[in-house]
Formats: C-alpha cells, sequence, structure tokens
C-alpha cells in the first residue's frame, strides 16, 4: 500500500505529510522473544525496524484504546488469532498497543 499511496501523494503536491508504519528494535525483539515471526508476519523481507529517536510520531495506547485496536484486530481471525493463540490476550494486547511512525526517506519507492 505504501508505494501506491507515496506516489499518489508525490503526484498531489502540497503540504501534505506521509508516515510510514514501522517499529523499533527492541519492539521486534520482544514479539521474536515470543513467537516465530516468520510464522506470523509477512516472512519475505524483514520486519521494518527504525530507533525510537528517528521516529516521527509514537505512541502507547491507553488501555481503553488498545483495546478497541485488538477487538479491530480479531476481526481480521485468519491473520491475527493464530498469534493470539500463541502468545494470549494480554501479551497481545501489550504488544499491539504500541504504533510508531517515522517520515519518509529519499530510498522509499524511488521512481
Amino acid at each position: 500500500m505504501s508505494r501506491w499511496t507515496t506516489r499518489a501523494v508525490e503526484a498531489a503536491g502540497g503540504p501534505t505529510r506521509l508516515l510510514y508504519a514501522t517499529t523499533t528494535p527492541e519492539w521486534n525483539a520482544m514479539i521474536s522473544a515470543m513467537v516465530d515471526p516468520g510464522a506470523v508476519m509477512m516472512a519475505d523481507r524483514p520486519m521494518p525496524s527504525d530507533p525510537l529517536d528517528e521516529m516521527a510520531e509514537y505512541t502507547s495506547l491507553p488501555d481503553e484504546l488498545a483495546r478497541r485496536k485488538v477487538a479491530a484486530l480479531r476481526h481480521h481471525a485468519s491473520q491475527v488469532e493464530p498469534m493470539v493463540a500463541q502468545v494470549g490476550e494480554e501479551r497481545f494486547l501489550d504488544l499491539a498497543r504500541w504504533e510508531f511512525f517515522r517520515e519518509r526517506r529519499d530510498d522509499d519507492w524511488p521512481a
């Protein structure tokens, strides 16, 4: 999705700020300690990762919002439920509560 979104923002011009979802090395280590990332993530490429101090925005959602996010994610049962079953609901909530975004870089989707 980010390729076509990036190209659309470039074509439109203007003051649009486009951020890219990512994670941190620490978050990746936390999930890797719980599950085999190849079993629950896209295994054809490394998980995105950027240092926390390079994030444009990041947050740890408060409990109410994190639970709403998890409820929405669980509607994608075939993608999410194997991981929930493996790590448990509370650990999944702890993973899902984090949101990390970085700015666009020149090497993102070159022409």
